[in-house]
């Protein structure tokens, strides 16, 4: 059996991040056991945190990654949150601990080459510069569209209905400016809104990247 660590910004994409990896288990008979490490009450506290010095941000998730080690003999993190992401070295913390780690931004690495025009919809700026610079790394021709918007976080968060999401926040007529755009899939760039992926599909006709799958088979 292999314990995982889940960190994620809040309580609730912890608890999807747990809950997509012992669903993904159930159904290729890995023995990965995870462990909830939501690293901050809130999406705003998420956010704010981003913005501190690259010192005081590896500090603070070194301390966090020490003592899941300590507490439950952790053997790899999946590190489901793309602003997190793009806003911390974790591939630098996963060396230097010698744990294995799968982040959303390596996932893009690995599939930047299957597009040329993306769009994404992003927890924040942050998240999305760090998507692009992800992709164009590996695929300096791809063209990057995209959106970062706390509030749709925090509506996931609200746990007001996927529906009700897409029309408040006219996501259908996003997507569309999209597509109108060349965009050739659209970039599901925080790990809250696979929340409301499958309603959003029923809409659009944009293939949907999600990078959770590819940082499952990372681990």
């Amino acid at each position: 059996m292999r314990n995982i660590a889940v960190v994620a910004g809040t309580n609730v994409d912890t608890q999807m991040g747990v809950d997509y990896i012992n669903e993904m288990s159930e159904t290729d008979r890995r023995l990965y056991r995870p462990f909830a490490y939501p690293a901050f009450d809130t999406p705003m506290h998420c956010h704010t945190f981003q913005m501190q010095s690259n010192a005081g941000k590896l500090d603070y998730f070194e301390k966090l990654f020490k003592n899941a080690i300590k507490e439950n003999n952790v053997e790899g993190f999946f590190v489901y949150c793309n602003s997190l992401s793009a806003a911390v070295d974790f591939e630098y913390l996963g060396k230097k601990l010698d744990v294995r780690v799968a982040t959303p931004l390596m996932a893009y690495r690995e599939i930047a080459q299957k597009t040329s025009k993306l769009a994404v919809i992003a927890a924040n700026n942050q998240a999305t510069a760090g998507i692009e610079a992800a992709f164009t790394e590996k695929n300096p021709e791809c063209y990057v569209m995209g959106l970062g918007m706390l509030e749709l976080v925090e509506a996931v968060e609200a746990k007001i209905s996927p529906e009700e999401i897409i029309e408040k926040f006219n996501l259908v007529q996003l997507i569309d400016f999209f597509e109108k755009n060349g965009a050739e899939a659209l970039v599901l760039g925080c790990t809250h809104f696979p929340y409301f992926e499958e309603e959003l599909k029923k809409r659009c006709k944009l293939p949907i990247i999600n990078p959770a799958e590819k940082m499952y088979y990372m681990l």
